[in-house]
């Protein structure tokens, strides 16, 4: 007489093919998400960079007297009065744009810090720490 069916052992090495597969690609993935998520904070502190030059450069072009300003988003203060910024606002920090354009930053976004320093050509990116990152950055110290 035949049986329509799987035996046990059948059943007991695909249940152990899906467990190997599973523990293969779950890290992957995982891995995968948390590199998409730095990359999006990446963009988005590079993007206020690029909105306070821009910023710099329009009132720059209608007052020659430019005194520079700063944004703080740890307590919601904004000197910079229209400086248009399109992306996800950072968790905490605090951005300075000098008189002379120089842009002085030093940002939270997730587990990360974006920061740039009077004279350095981009951002650095560190693991947020609250000691030294936002106002507490040594990039304000100078």
């Amino acid at each position: 007489m035949k049986k329509n069916g799987f035996t046990l052992i059948e059943l007991l090495a695909v249940i152990v093919l899906i467990g190997l597969l599973a523990v293969l690609i779950i890290p992957k993935i995982q891995s995968t998400v948390k590199d998409a998520g730095k990359n999006t904070n990446e963009a988005s502190a590079n993007g206020l960079l690029r909105a306070a030059t821009n910023y710099f450069m329009e009132e720059k072009a209608k007052n020659n007297d430019f005194e520079g300003c700063t944004q703080s988003y740890t307590n919601s203060e904004h000197v910079c009065e229209g400086m248009n910024y399109t992306g996800t606002n950072p968790d905490s920090g605090k951005l300075v744009i000098t008189p002379n354009g120089e842009v002085i930053m030093s940002v939270q976004f997730g587990r990360y810090c974006y920061t740039k320093g009077e004279y350095d050509n981009g951002i650095t990116t560190t693991n947020y720490e609250a000691s030294s990152c936002g106002a507490n950055s040594s990039v304000f110290s100078n």
